[in-house]
């Protein structure tokens, strides 16, 4: 029990979603919840005294003493463990990759199946004029119907082949034969291009609902992706692109992309679904199948600080209880068993 005497603890939080947040000014999610029945199972007392969207701002709070414990989603990196210790891990979180939905794959494949038609359209009728041109140069002498009008033979042609699907003069002489091979020629290579991008067409159609068009994150490394600086995740960010922007606060990230100033955002998971989900101005966006690093996350204490031995304590009979789905469920619902306590 800590005495009355002892000042309260004094508590910096990362604010990140659904681990911290303010609601109307008063602090919730995981963590906070988390804290609160530590406080109570330990009797602390304790003062939420700093909130801050910047993890490493809070670790350096802690290291400089200025706040006793730091809470919230605190990955534990090499870098953190040279300033700060840390509690036993309390949940397993992973770095998602936050794009556009594929709406805008799809819609820059139908502008490319719009091209490629007009293409085939335009050789088509290349082909045509220049098969109905030798017909009509060296068939018109050999047919008594044959029309004796260059347009009228194009209009006469293009009414039989395209139209009735039925050839009325059949070639004599070389010229012509010529001329209908070219004819048949075109005419394959036009259904056959027809047909394979009407598969290409139909296959972004299905992918449109899928993932985009990467599976590993090597091939993030041309990309432009931003994440917030003084976080985890802009560390993983520079591992996989050549191209990272920094970006103050996660709003500032999410307007980056919305803008298309940048490829993606690299985030922790369930901060980024939460947000998501909750945000309907956001409804263009979504987390990409993609696993670029895992990592746990804990509370940050100072080396030495007997407040660690009494938290880890606390944190292990409440692994024992199973404790850690009755906190998460309301943040994280089927997802709750990520939490380890």
């Amino acid at each position: 029990m800590q005495p009355p005497s002892e000042e309260p603890i004094r508590v910096g939080v990362v604010l990140l979603p659904p681990f911290a947040m303010l609601d109307n000014g008063k602090p919730k999610g995981i963590a906070i919840d988390l804290w609160r029945e530590i406080a109570r199972r330990g009797d602390f007392q304790y003062k939420f005294v700093t909130f801050s969207e910047n993890a490493e701002k809070i670790v350096d709070l802690v290291s400089k003493n200025q706040v006793d414990i730091g809470i919230g989603p605190i990955s534990i990196t090499s870098n953190r463990i040279k300033k700060v210790d840390f509690t036993i891990s309390y949940f397993n979180t992973r770095v998602n990759l936050i794009i556009k939905k594929q709406s805008i794959y799809l819609i820059y494949g139908i502008l490319n199946f719009v091209r490629s038609f007009m293409y085939l359209i335009a050789a088509i009728m290349m082909g045509f004029l220049i098969y109905v041109t030798l017909y009509w140069v060296f068939e018109r002498d050999k047919h008594e119907e044959f029309p004796k009008s260059y347009l009228r033979t194009v209009g006469h042609f293009f009414w039989s082949h395209m139209v009735v699907h039925k050839i009325y003069f059949i070639p004599q002489t070389w010229g012509g034969k010529m001329g209908s091979l070219i004819w048949a020629f075109f005419s394959m290579f036009f259904i056959a291009s027809l047909l394979a991008s009407l598969t290409s067409y139909f296959f972004l159609v299905i992918q449109s609902t899928s993932e985009p068009p990467f599976k590993n994150p090597t091939e993030l490394h041309s990309k432009v992706l931003t994440a917030v600086k003084g976080q985890y995740n802009y560390v993983v960010a520079q591992r996989w692109s050549s191209s990272v922007v920094p970006a103050p606060t996660f709003k500032d990230a999410l307007d980056m992309i919305k803008t298309g100033k940048v490829f993606g955002v690299v985030a922790e998971h369930y901060p980024s679904k939460y947000v998501l989900d909750h945000d309907p101005e956001l409804s263009d966006l979504h987390l990409a199948n993609l696993i670029l690093d895992r990592t746990p996350v804990a509370f940050a204490v100072r080396y030495g600080d007997p407040l660690r031995v009494k938290i880890n304590g606390i944190i292990t009979n409440m692994q024992r209880e199973d404790m850690g789905a009755s906190i998460c469920a309301p943040y994280l619902g089927n997802d709750a068993q990520e939490c380890m306590f």
